[in-house]
């Protein structure tokens, strides 16, 4: 016990010996606060900034792109093939799908590219995986992106979807950002864990992580956690196996989606986000990688509850009034 004692008068720098009980307590729980805080703020400074993760290319022949004609997956597909992967494209228009496969081409001559046109709208009963996996069946895939996702057209409550938006829209969030996840990783799988390498990368957002959830966009949301908590607990089932499961969270990022067409630097291209995502494959299992995004999420994460959920929701509720206004301008147009 004096050993203890003295090493702890050591490391505050004082003789605790003849302090009170209550004072030497509190102040062995300022020295473990502050080691533990300083142990969070440095693994947080070598994830963002040091921290590389597995390399890309040794994983295998081919990777895997859903959703890759537009915005983060097109970026996914020519960064892939920069890396030297042959690329099998996946989206639902032919058209978009031939210009992607030859603009692939063109920058990355010696990339093979096999282009499968799919609307994963229709869902399972549709057949659609089974052709999916029946055209890829004798590929080395050695990496998966389920980039693939839907969305609202803007802030809503959940109740008014019907009314603002498709009349399917609930649907589609189910079976375009669930579905599609969770049978394209099971299409994969098999091979890889045969191989005892790969990687299975699933796209998730920021909506589905935020701890107060995303008011106004609860479909949303709660269909990108799923894909969150799904990787979770795969990379758990895959350890020890050679085979990776990670889950990537954007922000803002300029696409279709998001409706941003200015990058900056909370904002980036889809190109520079892919950058980052792809250097950060296996560190952590459930990640933020782009960098001004983890210090977004740092400052979203250290904003107490009681005051974080009322400054989202009347954030969404200015993107919903907005909205609304478009929506009646259009219908006076007509």
């Amino acid at each position: 016990m004096d050993a203890v004692t003295g090493l702890f008068s050591t490391l505050v720098g004082t003789d605790v010996a003849g302090l009170p009980c209550t004072a030497q307590c509190l102040l062995a729980l300022g020295v473990v606060t502050t080691a533990y805080v300083g142990f969070k703020a440095l693994s947080w400074i070598h994830t963002t900034f040091v921290a590389q993760g597995v390399s890309v290319a040794s994983q295998g022949k081919w990777a895997v792109v859903t959703g890759a004609t537009d915005g983060i997956g097109k970026a996914y597909a020519f960064e892939l093939a920069r890396h030297g992967m042959n690329i099998v494209l996946i989206s639902r228009t032919q058209s978009k799908l031939d210009a992607c496969e030859e603009e692939i081409k063109k920058a990355h001559p010696n990339v093979e590219t096999m282009t499968i046109q799919a609307d994963f709208s229709e869902g399972y009963a549709s057949g659609l995986y089974q052709r999916i996996g029946a055209a890829i069946a004798s590929l080395d895939v050695g990496i998966l992106v389920n980039n693939v996702g839907y969305s609202y057209p803007s802030a809503l409550y959940f109740h008014e979807l019907k009314e603002y938006a498709e009349e399917d829209l609930s649907q589609k969030l189910i079976t375009i950002n669930v579905e599609s996840t969770t049978h394209m990783t099971a299409l994969v799988l098999p091979g890889m864990l045969e191989r005892k390498r790969g990687v299975v990368l699933n796209l998730s957002s920021a909506n589905g992580h935020l701890p107060v959830g995303s008011p106004l966009y609860a479909g949303y949301s709660a269909a990108k956690a799923y894909v969150d908590f799904f990787t979770r607990s795969l990379a758990s089932e895959l350890a020890g196996t050679g085979v990776t499961a990670s889950c990537h969270l954007p922000y803002f990022v300029t696409t279709k989606m998001s409706k941003i067409r200015k990058s900056s630097i909370g904002t980036p291209t889809p190109k520079n986000w892919v950058r980052s995502s792809l250097s950060k494959l296996g560190v952590g299992t459930s990640i933020v990688p782009y960098w001004s995004h983890r210090l977004q999420d740092a400052v979203v994460f250290a904003v107490p509850k009681a005051l974080l959920a009322p400054l989202i929701t009347n954030m969404h509720k200015g993107l919903r009034k907005r909205y609304l206004r478009k929506l009646e301008r259009d219908a006076k147009k007509e």
